[in-house]
This record gives C-alpha cells, sequence and structure tokens, in this order.
C-alpha cells in the first residue's frame, strides 16, 4: 500500500507543475535576435514638353524683321532628350536661325533637331529660334509673293512642334527619337568538335553578325564503326531585347568564292549525308568478287550513321527534346525551326551532338534487308544479320560509287542570333 501511495505522490506533483506551467505561460530563455526594418522608397519621375508662342499670325515686309518666340518648356525630373520639329512651308519667303542649343537629329531626319536636358524640379524654358526673331528678304518681289494665277499665295506657314523622352534606356538621340532600344547583346553560340580528329574536323569562322560553320567526316565503311564523336553546341550570355536562334544550310557561294570576306576552296553551304536508297543490291557479304547472281533487297532507304542530339547543360532553354535521326532528318529540323532567346535571361546552355555508325545497325519497321525471300533479323549469333548487308554497300563500292549511294557526311551552316524585329 504504501508503495501506490507514493506514486500517487509523485503523480499529482508532476501534474500540478504541468499545469503550473500551462497557467502561467511558461518562461523559457533563447538564442534570438531582430532587425530593424529596411524601407525600400522608389520614387516616382515625370517628363513633360510643352510649347509657346505669343503671336502666330504675320505680315511678311520685305527688308523687316519681326519677333517670333516659339518656346520650349519642358518639366523633367530625370535627365531626357527633346526635340523640335519644324515644317517649314514658307516657300523661302521667311528666313530664321536656329537656336544654338539645338542640334540637328541627322540627314535622315530633316526640320528635326534635339538637346539633352538633366532632371531638376523646375520647368525649363528653351527658345527655338535664334534672338527669337524671323526676317524678310529685301530682295522679295511681288512675283514671289503670287501665285500661277496671280492671286496671293496662301497657306505660307512655319510649324513648330515638340517632343521629350526619358534618357534611359536608350542613351542616344536618335533611338529615343524613335522609341527604339539599343540592343545590347552579350549571345554568342559556339561549335566545337569533341572526338578523334583522325575521322573528323570542324571549322568555324566569326563574321559581323554570325558564326560560319564547316563540319566533315571520312568514312571508310562500316568495318570503321566509330563511337562517340560529338560535338558541342553552346550558346551564352544575354540580351536586353528577344532574339531568335536560327541554322541556315543553304548554299552560300561557289568553290574559289567569298562569303561574308572569307574566301573558300570548295565553297560554302550545304550538306551531303550517307545513305543507300531502297532497291535491289549485290550481296557483297557472300560474294565479295561480285560475279554472281547473288542480290537482295533493301526495303525502305538507310541511312546508317544516327545522330543525336541532347541537352547537358540548361539554364535559359528548357522546353528542347532530345533528337535522333539522320543527318538529313537533323538538318531539316533545324532548317524549319527558329529559336527565341528571351531578353533579360541568362544563357548557359550546351548541347551534344552524337553520331553512331555501330558495327551492327538493327533493322527497324521501315528499313530492313531481304535475302532469298527471308528477312534479316537482328540476331548476334548469326554471321551475317542485322543491316550487315546493307552496310558493306559503301565501303566496297566507293572506289565505283552507286547513283543510289551516298558516300559522303559533312555540313556547311550558318549560325545567326538576330534581333527581333
Amino acid at each position: 500500500m504504501k508503495f501506490k501511495k507514493k506514486n500517487i505522490l509523485i503523480t499529482g506533483v508532476v501534474i500540478t507543475f504541468i499545469v503550473t506551467i500551462l497557467i502561467s505561460g511558461g518562461t523559457f530563455a533563447y538564442l534570438k535576435d531582430k532587425t530593424d526594418k529596411t524601407v525600400n522608397n522608389f520614387n516616382t519621375n515625370k517628363v513633360i514638353a510643352d510649347i509657346t508662342e505669343t503671336e502666330n499670325n504675320y505680315n511678311i515686309i520685305p527688308g523687316t524683321s519681326q519677333s517670333k518666340d516659339p518656346t520650349v518648356i519642358v518639366e523633367t525630373t530625370i535627365p531626357a532628350y527633346v526635340y523640335i520639329i519644324i515644317e517649314d512651308n514658307t516657300e523661302g519667303l521667311v528666313e530664321y536661325e536656329i537656336d544654338k542649343r539645338w542640334a540637328p537629329l541627322g540627314e535622315e531626319y530633316p526640320g528635326v533637331y534635339w538637346l539633352e536636358l538633366e532632371g531638376n524640379k523646375d520647368s525649363q524654358k528653351i527658345p527655338i529660334l535664334k534672338n527669337n526673331k524671323v526676317f524678310y528678304d529685301a530682295m522679295l518681289e511681288n512675283s514671289d509673293m503670287l501665285d500661277k494665277n496671280g492671286n496671293l499665295k496662301e497657306n505660307i506657314t512655319l510649324t513648330f512642334s515638340a517632343k521629350a523622352i526619358q534618357k534611359e534606356p536608350f542613351n542616344d538621340p536618335i533611338s529615343a527619337y524613335e522609341e527604339k532600344i539599343q540592343l545590347n547583346s552579350s549571345l554568342t553560340a559556339s561549335f566545337i568538335y569533341d572526338g578523334n580528329e583522325r575521322y573528323f574536323i570542324s571549322e568555324t569562322f566569326e563574321t559581323e553578325d554570325s558564326l560560319l560553320v564547316q563540319a566533315s567526316g571520312l568514312l571508310y565503311g562500316p568495318g570503321f564503326g566509330f563511337t562517340n564523336n560529338k560535338y558541342i553546341f553552346s550558346v551564352t550570355g544575354s540580351s536586353n531585347k528577344d532574339m531568335l536562334l536560327s541554322f541556315d544550310f543553304d548554299e552560300k557561294c561557289g568553290a574559289n568564292e567569298e562569303y561574308k570576306g572569307i574566301f573558300f576552296e570548295y565553297g560554302f553551304g550545304g550538306y551531303e549525308d550517307t545513305y543507300a536508297l531502297a532497291g535491289e543490291y549485290h550481296d557483297w557479304s557472300t560474294d565479295s568478287s561480285g560475279t554472281k547472281e547473288d542480290n537482295f533487297t533493301l526495303v525502305g532507304d538507310y541511312y546508317p550513321i544516327v545522330f543525336t542530339v541532347k541537352q547537358i547543360k540548361s539554364t535559359g532553354i528548357t522546353n528542347f527534346e532530345t533528337f535522333t535521326g539522320s543527318l538529313t532528318e537533323l538538318i531539316q529540323e533545324l532548317s524549319s525551326s527558329k529559336y527565341t532567346l528571351k531578353a533579360g535571361e541568362k544563357y548557359d546552355d550546351q548541347f551534344e551532338i552524337t553520331m553512331m555508325w555501330a558495327y551492327r545497325t538493327e533493322p527497324t519497321d521501315d528499313c530492313y534487308v531481304i535475302k532469298n525471300g527471308q528477312k534479316d533479323e537482328a540476331d548476334p549469333d548469326a554471321l551475317i544479320a542485322y543491316m550487315d548487308r546493307a552496310d558493306n554497300i559503301f565501303g566496297i563500292t566507293a572506289a565505283n560509287p552507286l547513283p543510289t549511294v551516298g558516300y559522303n557526311l559533312w555540313a556547311d551552316f550558318e549560325i545567326r542570333i538576330d534581333e527581333i524585329q
């Protein structure tokens, strides 16, 4: 019984302690700290332009001058470009000079003048005409005042207008006048071969607005069986405008000609793939002499070299899907596609382009070999299987090419990154 009482006593003490903590709220000490608030203030700004003039109706009197005070009034709290646009329909009857603070915008913008203002809390007034005057030549005669019918000329006008625009992000008066932000792009493309240079070569040429690439392979027939040959294509940098990445495989120049200032001994542009078109072929695997009537049928066009393009580094280009197919299919895909590089996005993307001609290529539903009415299957234990009979075509007939067989593998192309208009 004493044992039970002891348990009851201990339990009662514990419950009392817990209740006390719950009622009092429980006071504990922790390691802690607290910062002051950091308030970010954003200041609003304005760029406002107006034009005033005390008088706009005048009589032309030869040999005299008159006061004329068109004035641009600008309220801008930030640096801004200010423009005046003068439409002169006075037919040479009215002479004037522009105030020296204004500069012509350029030959392509007749009658347009500009100046730059710093931000100011007060309005700023800039006269348009030097000394606020217009003049009439003393040599003017009645004939200058009359039209071809002998009537006084009408609609002799001198019109002024003004506009103002913030300096940034344009930072040059012509771009600002056209409200066209200057392109600021560090986007670049590169194409590098990463493999055995005994079999493949790649040369690149940088121009002012593109990258020219010449890539080619040296083929030695299926016995060559190359693997792990690859190119790395990269896009890096960023731009303040949306840009368009494109690939152009069209022929640009012939042999011993120039394209974009670069001389090409064998021309530039185009491509050739390795293929055997569907049809009847001699079976070199059973008759290397080529003297017997021993043929097989190739069903479907055969492209033995398979290209795989996969993205190995992704930062800005996120919707790319791995490609697998022939060089011809890859070029068709690239030629018909445009890739948008978004403004403000930082790109550091890489794509691996691998080429595979295995020692044995498996037949597909669309491309296979039939010999003596039987389809060659993918049988690793068979002496002749897979696409072996078709593979033999390339190496054995290279010295005496067949018109239905392509023996080369190369591509010349231009990579462009252009502003989207």
